[in-house]
């Protein structure tokens, strides 16, 4: 009983830091820029959804707080927390350059700074962890599967086409800066990473 207070309480923050962190990136005063794939930002928002709905019926209705395995829940809170922590690296590094999109600007910069010398889209990368790790802390294993097999592919997608737009925007110093840095997994084999004064 008290585990399933405490994860409402849990669930409600989470949900409020979610749409409070959306609301802040649309509230932001910044150039305009030519979006592309836009489906991409409403794949990604519905899924999220989906995710959120799923995992707190599933805790609900299939009564998983009865039976819950506490490894898996700290697993999954600790995949969570280091997930939010290290996107919030990722987007305050982005600064006037986060977006909801896929957002091209004139005179963009490439960064290639911070959690960006270790990885080409760590925004990507730390969105996955805070999914994944979701529905975990809850042992919602449907919600899980959701996740694993429809909301990472859309990442994925995404992560895809932004690389394309972004080679073609940059050219060959893109170009270089992919064959240094992984896309969206740290895989600490064949790239060096980013120098410190590039």
């Amino acid at each position: 009983m008290i585990f399933k207070a405490a994860y409402f309480i849990f669930f409600t923050f989470a949900v409020f830091l979610r749409f409070f962190m959306r609301k802040k990136v649309l509230g932001m005063k910044k150039e305009k820029g030519r979006v592309v794939a836009s489906w991409t930002e409403r794949a990604m928002f519905y899924s999220y959804v989906i995710m959120l709905f799923a995992t707190l019926m599933e805790f609900a209705f299939l009564k998983r707080h009865e039976n819950i395995n506490f490894y898996v829940t700290g697993t999954g809170l600790f995949i969570y927390l280091f997930g939010i922590t290290a996107r919030n690296w990722a987007l305050k590094t982005l600064d006037k350059y986060w977006s909801l999109n896929i957002e091209l600007r004139n005179g963009q910069e490439l960064i290639k700074r911070g959690p960006y010398r270790y990885l080409r889209h760590p925004n990507y990368f730390c969105h996955s962890l805070e999914v994944l790790g979701f529905p975990l802390i809850a042992n919602s294993w449907y919600a899980f599967m959701f996740v694993l097999f429809v909301y990472i592919p859309v990442i994925m997608a995404r992560t895809y086409i932004e690389d394309n737009e972004l080679a073609k925007m940059f050219g060959e110093k893109y170009l270089n800066y992919r064959r240094e840095v992984w896309a969206l997994f740290p895989i600490p084999i064949g790239k060096k990473g980013v120098k410190k004064d590039a």
